[in-house]
Protein backbone atom coordinates (compact mmCIF):
# COMPACT_ATOMS: atom_id res chain seq x y z
CA UNK A 1 0.00 0.00 0.00
CA UNK A 2 1.28 3.20 -0.79
CA UNK A 3 1.16 6.72 1.60
CA UNK A 4 0.41 9.56 0.25
CA UNK A 5 1.88 12.68 2.06
CA UNK A 6 -0.78 15.81 2.52
CA UNK A 7 0.98 18.98 3.23
CA UNK A 8 0.28 20.50 7.12
CA UNK A 9 -2.88 22.27 7.23
CA UNK A 10 -3.76 25.12 9.76
CA UNK A 11 -0.85 26.59 12.10
CA UNK A 12 1.71 25.20 14.80
CA UNK A 13 1.14 25.49 18.34
CA UNK A 14 4.58 28.29 18.61
CA UNK A 15 2.94 30.54 15.56
CA UNK A 16 0.21 30.64 17.71
CA UNK A 17 1.96 31.26 20.93
CA UNK A 18 3.49 34.04 19.25
CA UNK A 19 0.53 35.66 18.11
CA UNK A 20 -1.04 35.38 21.72
CA UNK A 21 2.02 36.87 23.23
CA UNK A 22 2.26 40.01 20.04
CA UNK A 23 -2.02 40.58 20.78
CA UNK A 24 -1.20 40.71 24.64
CA UNK A 25 1.60 42.98 24.90
CA UNK A 26 -0.76 45.44 22.04
CA UNK A 27 -3.46 45.13 24.68
CA UNK A 28 -1.05 45.87 27.62
CA UNK A 29 -0.22 49.20 25.91
CA UNK A 30 -3.19 50.31 24.75
CA UNK A 31 -5.49 49.81 27.79
CA UNK A 32 -3.88 51.66 29.67
CA UNK A 33 -3.77 54.89 27.45
CA UNK A 34 -7.35 54.45 26.47
CA UNK A 35 -8.49 54.48 30.01
CA UNK A 36 -6.45 57.88 30.46
CA UNK A 37 -7.86 59.09 27.60
CA UNK A 38 -11.50 58.14 28.84
CA UNK A 39 -10.38 59.96 32.61
CA UNK A 40 -9.04 63.53 30.56
CA UNK A 41 -12.56 63.04 28.58
CA UNK A 42 -14.52 63.25 31.94
CA UNK A 43 -12.46 65.41 33.88
CA UNK A 44 -12.86 68.09 30.79
CA UNK A 45 -16.21 67.58 30.77
CA UNK A 46 -16.54 68.50 34.54
CA UNK A 47 -14.35 71.12 34.13
CA UNK A 48 -17.21 72.14 31.68
CA UNK A 49 -19.90 71.77 33.99
CA UNK A 50 -17.82 73.43 36.76
CA UNK A 51 -17.62 76.76 34.15
CA UNK A 52 -21.82 76.18 33.37
CA UNK A 53 -21.99 76.68 37.25
CA UNK A 54 -19.63 79.19 37.34
CA UNK A 55 -21.88 81.49 34.90
CA UNK A 56 -24.95 80.43 36.04
CA UNK A 57 -23.91 81.85 39.74
CA UNK A 58 -22.56 84.92 38.07
CA UNK A 59 -26.19 85.42 36.45
CA UNK A 60 -27.77 84.44 39.59
CA UNK A 61 -25.70 87.45 41.59
CA UNK A 62 -26.52 89.50 39.29
CA UNK A 63 -30.24 88.72 38.56
CA UNK A 64 -30.50 88.67 43.06
CA UNK A 65 -28.08 90.30 44.22
CA UNK A 66 -27.14 87.69 46.35
CA UNK A 67 -25.64 83.84 46.35
CA UNK A 68 -27.38 80.84 48.40
CA UNK A 69 -24.10 79.20 50.07
CA UNK A 70 -24.78 80.54 53.22
CA UNK A 71 -28.23 80.08 53.42
CA UNK A 72 -29.83 79.00 56.85
CA UNK A 73 -29.19 75.58 57.89
CA UNK A 74 -32.96 75.03 58.09
CA UNK A 75 -32.69 75.83 53.64
CA UNK A 76 -29.35 73.93 53.14
CA UNK A 77 -29.18 70.22 52.47
CA UNK A 78 -26.09 69.04 54.10
CA UNK A 79 -23.28 69.66 51.89
CA UNK A 80 -24.75 71.75 48.62
CA UNK A 81 -24.20 69.35 46.06
CA UNK A 82 -26.22 68.77 42.98
CA UNK A 83 -26.92 64.88 43.53
CA UNK A 84 -28.66 63.22 45.43
CA UNK A 85 -33.16 62.68 45.44
CA UNK A 86 -33.28 66.10 47.58
CA UNK A 87 -31.32 67.77 44.65
CA UNK A 88 -34.06 69.65 42.84
CA UNK A 89 -36.93 70.02 45.27
CA UNK A 90 -40.34 69.06 43.73
CA UNK A 91 -41.71 72.32 44.01
CA UNK A 92 -38.92 74.26 42.70
CA UNK A 93 -38.18 76.26 45.34
CA UNK A 94 -34.79 77.18 45.70
CA UNK A 95 -32.94 76.06 49.30
CA UNK A 96 -28.96 76.49 48.79
CA UNK A 97 -26.92 77.78 45.65
CA UNK A 98 -26.98 74.40 44.21
CA UNK A 99 -31.03 73.81 43.73
CA UNK A 100 -30.95 77.34 42.54
CA UNK A 101 -28.02 76.97 40.12
CA UNK A 102 -28.10 72.98 39.61
CA UNK A 103 -31.91 72.93 38.88
CA UNK A 104 -32.95 77.07 37.30
CA UNK A 105 -30.60 78.21 35.90
CA UNK A 106 -29.08 75.15 34.00
CA UNK A 107 -30.87 72.53 31.45
CA UNK A 108 -31.81 69.59 32.39
CA UNK A 109 -28.80 67.44 33.80
CA UNK A 110 -29.09 63.70 35.01
CA UNK A 111 -26.91 64.49 38.29
CA UNK A 112 -26.59 61.39 39.93
CA UNK A 113 -25.38 59.41 36.80
CA UNK A 114 -22.10 61.96 36.62
CA UNK A 115 -19.06 60.73 37.35
CA UNK A 116 -18.56 63.61 39.60
CA UNK A 117 -19.91 64.79 42.04
CA UNK A 118 -20.96 68.70 42.04
CA UNK A 119 -21.51 70.95 44.92
CA UNK A 120 -20.53 74.85 46.19
CA UNK A 121 -17.93 75.56 49.10
CA UNK A 122 -17.59 78.67 50.82
CA UNK A 123 -16.74 81.49 48.75
CA UNK A 124 -18.94 80.10 46.29
CA UNK A 125 -16.66 78.05 44.51
CA UNK A 126 -17.80 75.49 42.23
CA UNK A 127 -16.49 72.16 43.20
CA UNK A 128 -16.27 68.75 41.25
CA UNK A 129 -14.93 65.82 42.93
CA UNK A 130 -14.16 62.01 41.01
CA UNK A 131 -16.46 59.72 42.71
CA UNK A 132 -14.68 56.48 42.19
CA UNK A 133 -12.38 54.65 40.17
CA UNK A 134 -8.02 54.84 39.98
CA UNK A 135 -8.63 59.05 40.25
CA UNK A 136 -11.55 59.13 42.94
CA UNK A 137 -11.00 61.93 45.20
CA UNK A 138 -9.51 64.22 42.38
CA UNK A 139 -11.04 67.64 42.68
CA UNK A 140 -11.54 70.69 40.27
CA UNK A 141 -12.45 73.87 41.69
CA UNK A 142 -13.75 77.32 39.83
CA UNK A 143 -14.15 80.64 42.13
CA UNK A 144 -17.45 82.92 41.10
CA UNK A 145 -14.62 84.83 39.29
CA UNK A 146 -14.05 82.09 37.18
CA UNK A 147 -10.31 81.31 37.90
CA UNK A 148 -10.44 77.36 37.56
CA UNK A 149 -7.54 74.87 39.73
CA UNK A 150 -7.17 71.14 40.02
CA UNK A 151 -5.92 68.92 42.76
CA UNK A 152 -2.84 67.22 41.90
CA UNK A 153 -4.59 63.97 41.86
CA UNK A 154 -6.56 65.31 38.84
CA UNK A 155 -6.27 63.37 35.46
CA UNK A 156 -5.58 66.86 33.66
CA UNK A 157 -5.18 70.07 34.49
CA UNK A 158 -8.09 72.98 34.12
CA UNK A 159 -8.27 74.17 30.07
CA UNK A 160 -7.48 77.73 29.66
Amino acid sequence: MRKTHFPAKGFTLVELMVTVVVVGILVSVAVPSFNKSREVALARDAQSMLNMMSVAQRQLRTEKGQVLVNAPSALQNSDNTCTGNNACPANRVPQTTAHMICCNYMGTHDWDSSPYTFSFRNAGNAVATRRSGSFAGATYVITPDGVCSASASAPSQCEK
